[in-house]
């Protein structure tokens, strides 16, 4: 009934690729194989299972079939993807497929490269453009001989203008119908430093005294930088837990569950160090409070605010939010957006009114408001979880429903679940069970609140 979706076969199945993805707020972007590009335009769509990706409705579209044979023939002049080619645009949350940006090549004799995006239709105005072309910009600017960007837009096209403005991007011309940008390296350099000197400066005022060279950013601080997606921007130099300076290939073997990065401001190089320690539980406490941004990026500040709420309408309004959420998981591409407004309802609900006084349906509200709630990130689940046992005490919910939110919050925090009550879909397209406990405890717990037992395969 519910779906979680398996990270950690997604993450695997990328350590084999020549190239790392490129990681934003919201984004994943993937090189395109010349593997990939084949399968696609035979129409073979299920290749991108193997990567446990989905296209998206529309993707790819027309504009996506036609551009491909441009990028297999500048494939196939590499041995293995450059990164100079074309990358896929991944939502983060449910690794379906929304867009492609890329290069036409390899950097000419004067170390200019030219950058294209598309966005499918119904993920458009949502700063999807923006984020991916930030995040593959920040990535050519650290390849040897690039020296600037160059692109193009319609003149009709007042959106895209706008995005390569916010990039700051600056218009050298005309061409036809098509303005002409063009981005320095040394401009790009400059902007992101200031930005990220501003920023780290604004928030260490009230608590970054002193007059040393090095100055470790507290948790509040390392919030602010991923809001602004620059958490990992401007890193010069990485310690080991024995204070050796390592690369970041030695840095990924140390896994995110028993190690933690403390990151330093070196205000001689204005740059951050990464600092590689032995976790606590403060630290894995606060990885929750990071991976929530992670996933929802600024719209946790939509989901933490407060609104005004007609506690006699709780039933209309839930209903309201139930529908589109639904909606929302069968359009394919979860939009991030909807679920942070449907979140920000129902907390606001429970934090301003009496919950299970207030509601006149009592079961269809009760099962609305444990929708909304399971597709909500593990801290508030946890925060909310004894309003699902209460209406569940009081005859609205069945324990079997509460069975589902257990194993959710049990799945957040690298447990097995108790309840097997969440699947995933493997690299064939099938659907499994995630990490659950022993089968014979599983299937007592399962008979006892009226699900039915598990077969042993």
């Amino acid at each position: 009934m519910f779906t979680r979706f398996n990270t950690s076969i997604f993450i695997e199945l990328f350590k084999n690729l020549p190239l790392k993805k490129i990681i934003t707020n919201r984004l994943y972007l993937l090189p395109f194989t010349l593997e990939i590009c084949k399968e696609l335009l035979k129409g073979n769509n299920s290749i991108l299972s193997l990567y446990d990706l989905k296209p998206s409705t529309n993707w790819p579209d027309q504009d996506m079939l036609e551009t491909l044979p441009r990028i297999i023939i500048n494939l196939q002049k590499v041995s293995e993807p450059t990164g100079f080619e074309s990358w896929l645009i991944i939502n983060k949350q449910n690794r379906s497929i929304i867009g492609d940006i890329g290069f036409k090549g390899e950097p000419n004799p004067e170390g200019v490269i030219d950058i294209g995006y598309g966005i499918i239709e119904q993920e458009r105005q949502k700063g999807y453009a923006s984020e991916a072309a930030k995040g593959l910009i920040n990535w050519a600017f650290t390849q040897p001989y690039v020296k600037s960007i160059s692109a193009q837009s319609l003149s009709s096209n007042i959106g895209s203008a706008k995005t390569l403005e916010r990039l700051s991007f600056y218009k050298t011309g005309k061409k036809g119908n098509f303005l002409q940008w063009r981005l320095f390296k040394e401009s790009w350099i400059k902007i992101t430093k200031q930005t990220i000197i501003v920023i780290i400066l604004t928030i260490c005022l009230s608590s970054c005294s002193g007059n040393k060279d090095y100055v470790k950013l507290s948790n509040d601080h390392l919030t602010e930088l991923i809001k602004k997606d620059i958490l990992n921007t401007k890193v010069y130099k990485i310690l080991s837990p024995k204070g050796e300076v390592i690369n970041y290939q030695k840095a990924t073997q140390y896994p995110a569950s028993e190690f933690f990065t403390d990151r330093y401001l070196d205000k001689k190089n204005d740059s951050i160090i990464l600092k590689i320690r032995k976790i606590t539980k403060t630290d894995k406490s606060f990885n929750q409070t990071l991976n929530l941004y992670y996933t929802y990026g600024t719209y946790v500040d939509t989901i933490n605010s407060k609104i005004t709420i007609n506690c006699d309408n709780i039933d209309s309004l839930l209903k309201k939010a139930s529908i589109a959420d639904k909606a929302n998981r069968l359009n394919q591409t979860i939009d991030i957006q909807i679920d942070a407004l449907n979140q920000r309802l129902l907390f606001n609900i429970f934090d301003s009114c009496d919950f299970h006084t207030m509601i006149k349906n009592k079961q269809e509200t009760s099962f609305n408001a444990l929708l909304i709630l399971l597709h909500s990130n593990n801290l508030y689940q946890k925060k909310y979880i004894h309003h699902i046992k209460k209406a569940v005490k009081l005859g609205y919910l069945k324990p079997k429903h509460l069975a589902y939110l257990y194993d959710k919050i049990a799945l957040g925090d690298n447990l097995p679940q108790k309840y097997a009550t969440q699947t995933t879909l493997n690299q064939n397209g099938e659907t499994i069970l995630l990490p659950y406990d022993n089968l014979n405890k599983v299937n007592k717990r399962r008979l006892k609140i009226g699900l039915e037992a598990i077969k042993q395969e």
